[in-house]
């Protein structure tokens, strides 16, 4: 059999109902789906809510910092009121303490020199000077023992503590004949009873006594 050259050649032509090769690959390139872009609307959408969601933190660190330097401030004034009040207090303790143990020293000093300037008056017609002078010698020892409440309390106070405190420093030995009880109200009252006062002058008038008969 004889074969032919063009039998031996590569055909080329195309196929029978076929297409050129690259025409059916750039037709299969294009057949492949796309991504669908994203619309413009919804990034702008989305970038808006990001910017809201800035703006919302952004408020809520602001109220969080004002909220604490308010509530550093209303410390602050808290503790310089009661630093003042307290100052003004103190100052109030001072001034009454003074006031009531004056008057208080100055009350009790009286009763001892009425007392003594009675008594010598009344001797005077029937002692000698020397047995007046020892008899009123022993009625200030008789009212310092009832002033300096050696035997009971005289008077009875009653204030806010500090203040007792601020007076019985004051009030120096005849503190010891005072009561000094707390309250909510300044007072002042006598709790000594008439039979200690009683006890104490008779025993003076005792001796008072005995040196007239003597």
């Amino acid at each position: 059999m004889a074969v032919t050259i063009a039998s031996l050649l590569a055909d080329f032509s195309p196929k029978s109902g076929g297409e050129a090769l690259g025409i059916g690959l750039l037709r299969a390139a294009r057949a492949a789906p796309e991504p669908m872009p994203e619309p413009v609307q919804l990034v702008v959408d989305r970038q808006a809510e990001l910017l809201k969601a800035v703006e919302a933190k952004a408020r809520a660190e602001e109220r969080e910092g004002a909220r604490l330097a308010l509530e550093e401030a209303v410390a602050a004034e808290r503790a310089r009121y009661e630093q003042e009040m307290q100052a003004e207090r103190a100052a109030w303790i001072d001034q009454q303490a003074l006031q009531i143990t004056t008057q208080l020293l100055e009350g009790l000093g009286r009763i001892e020199a009425f007392l003594s300037e009675r008594v010598a008056s009344i001797l005077r017609p029937f002692v000698s000077d020397a047995m007046r002078q020892k008899t009123l010698e022993e009625l200030e020892e008789t009212l310092a023992t009832i002033l300096s409440g050696g035997e009971a309390k005289l008077l009875k106070i009653t204030g806010p503590e500090d203040l007792l405190l601020s007076m019985k420093d004051r009030m120096g030995s005849h503190g010891d004949a005072i009561e000094f009880s707390p309250g909510e109200h300044v007072e002042v009252s006598v709790v000594a009873r008439d039979t200690t006062l009683r006890t104490q002058f008779d025993a003076w008038s005792s001796r008072l006594k005995q040196a007239l008969e003597g």
